[in-house]
């Protein structure tokens, strides 16, 4: 399979040459690759890590819902930090109650790729939180 089209080169690696790889090719592929890695995956990491991973998994969607629920990244929509008392006062949320989990869920999130901290206790989105706006070309926020 692989002696059917060139290797990759790092000059391969722009968007416009990944583009050129034809459709078929990806596709017979990618499976391969993703077998292979979870197979090497599985038997290098030991199973108490694997379910803290999955567990961790869990609690990173519950995160992305619900700041894709509030609506969290539209209201970050600015490239400037905004902090967690302004923020919640921008979604209408009483700060008292909310702003401590809303740290707590955005703390995470930013652990993982996920929105910026730059400041204490002040956030603002990323490259990967911006998917989570609905003027987004690409928004992933329905799902």
């Amino acid at each position: 399979l692989f002696t059917l089209y060139r290797p990759l080169t790092e000059s391969d690696l722009h968007k416009d040459h990944l583009e050129s790889l034809p459709t078929w090719y990806v596709a017979s592929v990618v499976p391969f690759l993703r077998a292979s890695l979870w197979n090497a995956y599985s038997t290098l990491v030991p199973p108490p890590v694997r379910t803290a991973e999955i567990v961790d998994s869990f609690r990173t969607s519950q995160c992305l819902y619900v700041v894709a629920k509030l609506k969290v990244a539209d209201a970050l929509e600015s490239r400037e930090p905004i902090s967690v008392v302004h923020l919640s006062s921008m979604l209408g949320t009483e700060q008292p109650v909310i702003a401590p989990m809303l740290i707590r869920v955005l703390r995470h999130l930013v652990q993982v790729g996920y929105f910026e901290e730059p400041l204490p206790l002040h956030f603002r989105n990323n490259v990967a939180s911006s998917v989570l706006r609905i003027d987004h070309p690409n928004s992933m926020r329905a799902y």
